[in-house]
């Protein structure tokens, strides 16, 4: 049996979710599309149908106490899939993953959706996931934070998969203010094999580190990563469960962030990066206060000659004091909206996507957007 629901619009206060899911229920596909749900004490939906597809679409979720979209599944198999598409959330408030909580060993996607002023206590200030295979695309993120205290991780996503991670496209914008400054990160990966493309972090501040960390002993890809204007301790960080897990991380921009440690955080990590930027920073381009950690930098463009720092261990084939942009084999941020950066993501470094292939979600996606005010 099929389930949907079609241009669904409350506001009422429920101190229990609107929807719930139960095992017991024999849903195929529950559908829910085209509705604005907003000042709910609870989740919209909570579903823990370990067979059941889950889709939800075209929709507006505002102003929630906890997490808006929770999937918890104790059966470690055969455990759902989770679909979000073109959605907006905002001033939404949570534990763990304000907008979408997938405690499950499901599978998770989620594009082409917006965040806005999501936070929580703990971890992940939009997205906490535990899926069997977790794929992000084309999705901005403005003022989103996780807790404050020190444990606490991941102002945007907290990921801990046990089998891939795939994100693409994606703009952070101040996730956290440079006023809050929690202690840790802003996407953070813990686990699984990960496959990164063409994230932007700007204007963001925290206490050690900012931007992405992976913590992961399987072969990973990372590239196109632009870092803008942070202010913490450290810009990226490159964390490792083994000295050597195939992780290739490579075009790279750092850009006018103002660091008290480093650019590059180090921890337990033996590595290389190469064909990366270093233009407008201050501070020294490595930290480390991990024992053995190591990490080579290759084929880079640097403004000036850096102050190493700790940790890097060489530098091959690089230029130094250049003085212009120009003719670099980088393509620079583009000031444009995020929402035009989900379907073109000019933030994403090298990226040379068609406007035109995404302009009908756009308009969607806008009309969404003027809907949540």
């Amino acid at each position: 049996m099929n389930f949907s629901m079609l241009h669904f619009v409350t506001q009422s206060s429920n101190v229990s979710p609107l929807c719930v899911i139960r095992r017991e229920m024999n849903f195929k596909l529950f559908s829910f599309a085209f509705g604005h749900v907003s000042r709910q004490f609870n989740s919209f939906l909570y579903g823990q149908n370990e067979k059941s597809r889950i889709f939800i679409g075209n929709s507006v979720f505002k102003q929630f106490l906890q997490s808006s979209i929770v999937i918890k599944s104790n059966n470690n198999y055969n455990s759902g899939v989770f679909i979000s598409f073109v959605n907006v959330f905002k001033n939404c408030r949570g534990t763990d993953g304000s907008a979408i909580l997938f405690n499950s060993n499901g599978n998770q996607t989620v594009i082409k959706n917006a965040f806005y002023d999501c936070r929580v206590t703990r971890n992940g200030g939009a997205i906490y996931t535990t899926a069997y295979e977790f794929v992000c695309e084309s999705c901005c993120c403005f003022w989103c934070c996780q807790g404050l205290a020190s444990y606490c991780y991941g102002s945007t996503i907290y990921s801990l998969s046990n089998r891939i991670v795939k994100l693409n496209n994606i703009m952070n914008f101040q996730c956290p203010s440079v006023l809050e400054s929690p202690w840790h990160l802003q996407i953070i990966i813990l686990g699984g094999k990960s496959q990164i493309n063409s994230i932007n972090f700007s204007f963001s501040g925290s206490q050690y580190s900012t931007g992405m960390a992976l913590d992961t002993s399987n072969a990973s890809n990372v590239r196109y990563v632009v870092t803008h204007a942070s202010k913490s301790g450290n810009s990226f960080q490159v964390s490792t469960k083994s000295n050597d897990p195939e992780i290739l991380t490579e075009y790279i921009s750092f850009l006018n962030n103002t660091n008290t440690k480093g650019l590059i955080y180090l921890c337990g990590a033996v590595g290389s990066i190469y064909r990366c930027l270093f233009y407008g920073n201050s501070g020294s381009i490595g930290f480390s206060d991990c024992a053995g950690s190591s990490l080579s930098i290759y084929n880079s463009y640097f403004d000036k000659n850096p102050s190493w720092g700790s940790g890097i261990s060489t530098h091959v084939s690089c230029t130094f004091n250049f003085n212009t942009l120009t003719n670099l084999p980088y393509h620079m941020i583009n000031e444009d909206s995020c929402i035009l950066s989900m379907f073109g993501p000019k933030y994403a470094l090298g990226n040379t996507c068609n406007y035109q292939n995404f302009m009908p979600h756009l308009t969607l996606l806008i009309s969404l957007l003027l809907w949540a005010q």
